[in-house]
Order: structure tokens, then sequence, then C-alpha cells
């Protein structure tokens, strides 16, 4: 017998985090796991067979509140056990038509339905999955309308001309009738003139709405600015161009809201030209984002580059906070332009196809206002120097994450973490120019060393504050000349000597370093750890320490 003195709570939580599969099983533990596992279980189901026996299956459908329906029923038979099946779940809440080629049958069920009362009262969201055809938008829509007192969560692609088709009635007469609608994601169709106004007003106990539009704003919307009171107002996602100031003129004068994004067609910077002169008043949201469509974007215009800069530094205001930056010169973005979020500031600046990242480079932005501390650079296109040279320009940036096509790095004020397969000392001396008081330095790339000379040298004692130096030594397969790989590590006065046997079957003379390629690896002080990975080389003859 199940305790009674652990807390049911604790059980439920348990059991939540059980799949269905798991928590079959555990219904039949005892009684009180029993009670408290088949409200769970039951809580959404899955239908997937065709072969249904509705008169059997759901004698606990009134735990049901969501059903997902991923196969079609017989067609002779479709209407009738669709609505049994309906019928047996009083207390659905939600209904998620997953079909690819029947979702428009259950709609027209569902649309064509006479007493809706004999059906679930509480139904807040019917979804129609991704694959629907733009044709069935309107049966969909008239499908949810059917529950519209109690639909809180809508989605829909539905078009006036489509509704005006279909019914003889516009949007604007069904919209006010969802009278519990709280979150509503509607796609303006091309054809339609329907505007963000025209939603909220329709929508009065809005909470958070998601208006997406290809076609350019409407002009009357510039008249409808003032025209609405959405008091219950909480997060506006807003997918539209730009091609008025009617909705830039809205987001000025609306309350402050929880959340605010701004997503606009590919490459139309000029928005920042729009929202310059009143850009502070981002400020009022406590989170806001700025996107543009499509994952490839041109450079910003250099005639732009002082504009965006002026937007980054109104949004942050007087607030002791700093952006994250991240820079491209390859196009392709996944994230936001500019992000407020958490306290957190971020934006990512694009140099497209006809510039490289420099810091002599027009096209590349100024921290004249010193409002960076840290930088992301993915630097396809622009050679390593460059690419150093550009983040040194950030005064205040304390962290540098490096990408090119043969290098990586991060950077912080006390960690420098490298992949690179063949380092140079040039690379050494940015380095320190970056992170002057590093305490560790990392390989994690293997190093494959060539041979063009019978020495290389790694001056890192311009690190006062360096720790530990780490390197993994690879194959050496381009060494074909040399029998040997010797490492001299000098800590000032005193140094000593790793030898290692690069090809099999060579006797080992513990001599002078003839067929010898050797590494000399310099730090301040012996109290600098070097760790050197030799570990796929053939053999490896102990230290030699030499005062």
């Amino acid at each position: 017998m199940f305790s009674k003195t652990f807390p049911k709570e604790v059980l439920i939580k348990i059991l939540c985090l059980l799949d269905k599969r798991d928590l079959k099983p555990s219904m039949y533990v005892c009684k009180e796991w029993y009670v408290t596992a088949v409200p769970l279980y039951f809580q959404k189901i899955w239908i997937n067979t065709k072969n249904i026996k509705t008169d059997s299956l759901f004698l606990n459908g009134h735990l049901t509140r969501e059903l997902d329906l991923y196969c079609a029923f017989d067609e002779k038979s479709r209407k009738s056990k669709f609505l049994r099946l309906l019928s047996s779940l009083p207390n659905l809440k939600k209904l998620d038509f997953q079909l690819t080629e029947f979702i428009n049958h259950y709609a027209y069920i569902l649309q064509q339905l006479d007493n809706i009362t004999l059906y679930p009262q509480g139904i807040e969201e019917i979804t129609f999955g991704r694959n629907f055809h733009t044709s069935h938008c309107a049966a969909n829509f008239l499908a949810c309308y059917k529950f519209c007192k109690s639909i809180k969560r809508l989605e829909t692609h539905v078009s006036n001309n489509d509704l005006m088709l279909a019914t003889s009635k516009s949007l604007i007469y069904f919209l006010p009738q969802f009278t519990c609608l709280t979150k509503l994601t509607f796609y303006r169709q091309d054809q339609d003139d329907v505007t963000l106004f025209d939603i909220l007003l329709c929508c009065e106990n809005i909470i958070d709405l998601k208006y997406t539009s290809q076609a350019s704003i409407p002009y009357r919307a510039t008249s409808q600015v003032n025209t609405t009171n959405n008091k219950h107002l909480k997060r506006l996602t807003i997918s539209s161009p730009i091609s008025t100031s009617a909705y830039i003129n809205y987001i000025r004068i609306v309350q402050p809201l929880d959340y605010l994004k701004l997503s606009t067609p590919q490459d139309r910077y000029e928005i920042f030209q729009v929202i310059e002169p009143f850009a502070e008043v981002f400020q009022k949201f406590k989170e806001f984002r700025l996107k543009f469509k499509g994952c490839e974007l041109s450079s910003i215009p250099p005639s732009l580059t002082d504009t965006f800069y002026n937007v980054l530094c109104k949004l942050k205001g007087d607030r002791n906070l700093l952006y994250d930056a991240t820079f491209s010169d390859d196009g392709y973005v996944l994230g936001d332009t500019v992000a407020i979020c958490d306290n957190k500031l971020t934006f990512c600046y694009v140099v497209g196809e006809s510039a490289s990242l420099s810091s002599n480079n027009t096209y590349c932005l100024v921290d004249s206002e010193k409002i960076v501390k840290a930088v992301t650079i993915n630097g396809r296109r622009s050679s390593f120097t460059g690419i150093l040279n550009y983040a040194k320009t950030f005064p205040r940036a304390k962290n540098f994450n490096i990408n090119t096509h043969d290098f990586n790095c991060k950077i912080n004020k006390t960690e420098v973490i490298i992949n690179c397969s063949s380092p140079s000392q040039e690379i050494f001396a940015h380095l320190k120019d970056c992170s002057p008081h590093a305490e560790t330095i990392a390989f994690e790339q293997e190093i494959n060393f060539v041979c063009a000379v019978s020495e290389t040298t790694w001056d890192l004692t311009a690190f006062k504050s360096l720790k530990s130096f780490s390197f993994i030594v690879g194959n050496c397969i381009n060494m074909v000349f040399h029998t040997f790989l010797a490492f001299k590590f000098i800590y000032g006065d005193f140094h000593c000597y790793k030898k290692i046997l690069l090809k099999k079957n060579i006797p080992v003379v513990d001599t002078a370093f003839e067929d010898t390629f050797t590494v000399i690896v310099k730090v301040h002080s012996q109290l600098v750890k070097i760790n050197c990975n030799t570990k796929k080389l053939t053999t490896q003859l102990n230290l030699k320490y030499i005062h």
C-alpha cells in the first residue's frame, strides 16, 4: 500500500514527467496511484487509427482536455464517428487536426453543426496543422466560429473575400463575437485591406496579437491610429512592410507592453531612419525585438550605419547595460537584428558580399559611445588579422568570439581558447592586444607543423599573468624530412627539452638535435604550466632540464 503520508502534490508532479507508455503501468501500482494517474493518462489523447470503437474507448472521456486527430475515419461513417467521439469529450479544451488531406472534411462537419449544445462547450482552441490549402481557410475559420463563445486562442489565414463568398459577411462581423478571445495570430491576405487597427477594434479583450501582412499598409490606417483602446494588450508582434508611419505612430502611443516584436521584409534598413527620432520610446517595453525576414541579408549601407548606431544608443539610454554584438560578413543571420530582453541588449550587424570586416572599412560600425561589452564575429571572407584589428576597436569589450574559415577563438579577460591547426607568432601578438591579462591559453585543435624551416618560435612572454599554456600535437604527416620533433620550453633563465620520435623503428639516440624540427615556447616564469599533449606520436623521450 502506498504511503498515505506521501504528499499527493509531489506524486502528481512526478507522474506528469512520464510519457504515456510509462504512465499506464503506474496506474496499477495501488489505488492511490490509480486515482492520481488516470486523469493524467486521459488528459491528452491521440487518434491514429481508422478502426476506432467509439462506444467503449472513451469511458473516461470526461477527463480528456486535448484531442489530436492524426487519421481519418472510414469515409462512410466519418461524420457519425467523429461527432460521437466529440460528444463523448464534454470537457475538451483543444482540438488539433494533424491530418494532411482530410482537414477540410472535418472543418465542414464542424461548420455545419446545428445543435452546438450537444458538444463540448469549453473548447478554447482548434488548430488545423500547417499543410492545409489556403482555399480551406474560410471553412477552418467558420468551424472555429461555431465555438466563438469559448475560443481563447485563434490562428487564421482567412480573407475577407472568402468570407464574403461563403457567408456574405466580412471578418469585421465575425471577430467581435469571439468574446473570450485573448490570443490571435492573423495572416492578412494580399487582396485584403484589413489593418492592424481593424483587428484591435474587433478584439477588445485581446492580450497577445500577432499580425502578419506581406502587402503594403492600407492608407486608411493613418486615420485609425488613435481609435483603439486595448487596455488588456500585453504582447504585440507586427510583421509587415513599414511603408507608412501608421503602425510606428501607434507604437509611440500604446501603453507599455510586456513584449513587442517588429518584423520587416528583408533588407529594409530604412526602418532605422523611421524610428531614430524617437527610438528611446522603445525602452518602455519589457522586451523588444526587431527582425528582418529571411536569413541572408545584404550589408547595412554606409549611409545608414550612423543611423543604426544612434538607434542602438537611444535604446540603451541611461541604463547601466551594454550590448552583446554579432558581426557577420557572410550575410547569414538567424536571430534578431536588435533585441532587448531580460535586461540584456543584443544586436547583429551585417557586412554583405561586397565588403569585409576590418577596422578601416566604411561599412563597419564604430563604437564611439562605448556601448559594446562582447563581440562575436563571423568572418568567412575576412582575414584573421583584419578581424582581430576590428575587434580591438571596441574599447569596453571584454569577451570575443571569432570565427573564420580556418580559425576560431574565444577570448575573455583571463582565458583564450583557440582552434587553429597552424598558429604563428602574429596570432599571439594580436591575442595579447585583446586579452593582455590572460591566465590560460589553450589550443583545442591538433597542431600540425609544416617543416618549411628547421624551427618555429612561440613567444608568450608578454602575457605576464599567464599560468597555463596547453596545446595538442598532431600526427605531423607533413614532416617527411625529419626524424625528431623537439620542444624547447624557455622559462626566463630556465629551460627544458621534450624530444619526440616521429618515425617508427628508428633507434633513439639522445645526442644532438640533428634531423630535428624544433618548436621553441617562451613564457615569462617557471610558474607557468605548459601542457604539451603528444599522445598521437610514436615515442616520447624524458624531459631534459637545463639551467
